[in-house]
This record gives C-alpha cells, sequence and structure tokens, in this order.
C-alpha cells in the first residue's frame, strides 16, 4: 500500500479495512460503523481540524447556509445560498448547516486521499472526487433529497442524527433531487420516476446516530436528511458515480466530429420548421451515425473515461480553485461586504 491508501484503510477500520469494504458495501449497501476519533486524523494529513473555526481559518471560499433562517430571509424564495467565509458564523448562529464544498483544495492530505480513493474504486478518471466539511447546530441540517453521488461521511465533532430510507421512487439516479421541489421534477428524475415521494422528515425511515469517530457510507440514491442539536462537524469524501451514459456522450461526439454535415450550423426557417436542405442535410448525417456508432465498442466507450464526466460539478470546482487562487495572490480584497451575499445554490452532494 501506499501513503494515502495506508490511510483509507486506516478510515475505514470499523468496516474492518477498505478491501473488505469493497468487497461487501461497494458501490451499494448502506453501511454506518463505530470507530476510534484519532483515526480522523488521516483526513486532514494530521492537521487539527476538529471544530468549525478550524475549517474556516483554512477555507477561503463561499459557504453555503442552508436552514429555516434562511427562508425567513429570503421571504421563502429560497433555503439557501452562498455567503463569503467571513459571515458564515453568523448564519451558523442562527442555525444554519454549513456546506463547505471542495475542501480538499484547501487541505492537501485529504487531497491525496480524494484522489486514491478514486483509484482504488476503479472509477473514471473524469470522475469528480471531491472532501467537503459540514457544521451545524440549534437543530440545524439538510432535508429530506438523494444524491447522484456516493458519500463516505466521517464525524469528528458532536451527535448528527440522520434518518435513511430505500428510494422507491427512482433507480440509478443521475442527479440530485430535494423533495421540496415535488411535484416538479426534472427530466433526468421524472424519466426513472415511480409512486409517491415519502413524507417529509422520513418518520418511516431509519434512524442513526453519527458520534464522533463514527463513518457512514451512503450509496447514492438513497432518501436522507440530518439534523444536529449541538455543534457538530463532519467531513465528507464524495465520489462522483459516472454511468455508461457519460461515457457514450463523449464517444458518439469523438466519432462524428469528421463528418461535415454534424458540423453544419442549426438553422431554421421563420416558422421554425426545418428547410427542405436542412432534413436532408439531417437525414444522411443521421444515416451515417447509425452506421458508425453501431461499430462501437465497449472499449471505444472506456476511452473516454478521462472526460469531465459532470460538467456541473467540474465548473463548480474550477470556479472555486480560481477563486482561491485570486484571493492567494491578493488580486480579491478578503474583506467580507457587510450584507450577506445571497448567490442561491443548489446542493449537489450528501449532507
Amino acid at each position: 500500500m501506499n501513503d494515502s491508501t495506508e490511510a483509507l484503510d486506516l478510515l475505514f477500520e470499523p468496516v474492518g479495512g477498505i478491501e473488505k469494504f469493497r468487497q461487501e458495501y461497494w458501490p451499494d449497501r448502506f453501511v454506518t460503523a463505530e470507530g476510534s476519533p484519532e483515526r480522523l486524523a488521516a483526513l486532514t494529513g494530521g492537521r487539527a481540524m476538529t471544530s468549525l473555526e478550524d475549517v474556516l481559518a483554512v477555507y477561503d471560499n463561499p459557504v453555503m447556509v442552508v436552514g429555516a433562517c434562511v427562508v425567513d430571509a429570503t421571504g421563502g424564495i429560497t433555503d439557501r445560498f452562498l455567503v463569503p467565509p467571513g459571515e458564515a458564523l453568523a448564519w451558523y448562529e442562527q442555525g444554519a448547516a454549513l456546506e463547505m464544498d471542495f475542501a480538499h483544495f484547501f487541505l492537501p492530505g485529504m487531497s491525496h486521499l480524494v484522489s486514491a480513493a478514486r483509484k482504488f474504486f476503479g472509477l473514471p478518471g473524469g470522475t469528480v472526487a471531491k472532501g467537503i466539511v459540514y457544521a451545524a447546530k440549534h437543530g440545524g441540517g439538510f432535508p429530506v433529497h438523494f444524491d447522484a453521488y456516493v458519500n463516505f461521511v466521517f464525524q469528528v465533532a458532536g451527535e448528527k442524527v440522520w434518518r435513511v430510507r430505500e428510494n422507491e421512487n427512482t433507480t440509478l439516479p443521475i442527479q440530485h433531487y430535494d423533495l421540496a421541489q415535488y411535484p416538479y421534477l426534472p427530466e433526468g428524475v421524472q424519466r426513472v420516476w415511480t409512486g409517491e415521494p415519502p413524507a417529509e422528515g422520513l418518520p418511516d425511515g431509519r434512524e442513526v446516530v453519527l458520534r464522533p469517530g463514527s463513518m457512514l457510507f451512503l450509496p447514492r440514491g438513497l432518501w436522507h436528511c440530518t439534523a444536529s442539536g449541538e455543534a457538530t462537524l463532519s467531513i465528507n469524501i464524495t465520489l462522483g458515480q459516472p454511468t455508461w451514459l457519460d461515457l457514450v456522450q463523449h464517444a458518439v461526439r469523438r466519432s462524428l466530429l469528421d463528418l461535415d454535415e454534424w458540423r453544419e450550423l442549426v438553422w431554421t426557417d421563420a416558422d421554425g420548421e426545418l428547410t427542405p436542405g436542412a432534413r436532408a442535410t439531417v437525414e444522411r448525417a443521421l444515416r451515417e451515425a447509425g452506421s458508425r456508432l453501431s461499430r462501437l465498442t465497449p472499449e471505444d466507450l472506456l476511452r473516454e473515461r478521462d472526460q469531465a464526466l459532470d460538467p456541473y460539478q467540474e465548473t463548480q470546482g474550477s470556479f472555486r480553485r480560481s477563486l482561491g487562487f485570486a484571493r492567494m495572490l491578493n488580486a480579491v480584497p478578503p474583506a467580507a461586504p457587510s450584507q450577506p451575499s445571497r448567490q442561491r445554490s443548489s446542493s449537489s452532494s450528501s449532507s
């Protein structure tokens, strides 16, 4: 084992080590276990990270604040938005849960771990792999939702209550979904949705209490919500779950890129209908595409594994990394504005 794999093995000690976890639980079997809080120092390369103040001392990026206080502040428009890190504590004291996304950018030890985890589980190079830190108290937490990622949750401080429920509405979801959105279903959810959603708060779900040293593996798609009565801090390793659909999109583009017809401008007549010439071009292009795509092999798809497989997350990561670099070079003044900066965003990972 290399150093990062040894650190992962230590983190997964409560379930018998990372190899046993891969054999028995990966990628879709929920598990939670108690362990020694001391081993969690491996998450940060040994750096002390046991309080929110410790995190904010190094996390120089916008912080997601979520909760009823945000609903009140926005007149019910949203329950979450991004604020400068200097404002996060004030929202935290009002009961907001905090999400510090892409935290591994600021913690080299964690960055090595998330990369090692992606490699250990055989995920494509283009898979999003990141660290996230969560903090909450005064009942703060995240409402009912499911994710399109898997999350390894390590409880650093305080007791955090989770409720988890099997997802009887979708299988293998490809995007995050908040129960509060129902009955609206985005296309990626609607196409695979069946039945009625669970009740708010998941009263018929399983309750899990995480304490310092606890770990939890949350497969993609499980309904869940969280709440923290006391001050809590947890660190996630989040891994994307790229699908063959993600790979085939890149493979199709590569296969058809050299055909002039597919690089033609899309245009229509004044009524928005295809002109006879445009229709003939597209029909010819589709015939050739059918011939080429029928010759694609699984190996052709696998060649696309290092492509960016989650454009939204890639964009968010690039934005946050660039902002961190800019501030490091003093290109952006570090002082927080006097009023909260309400940049609306949607949570894409687990709480």
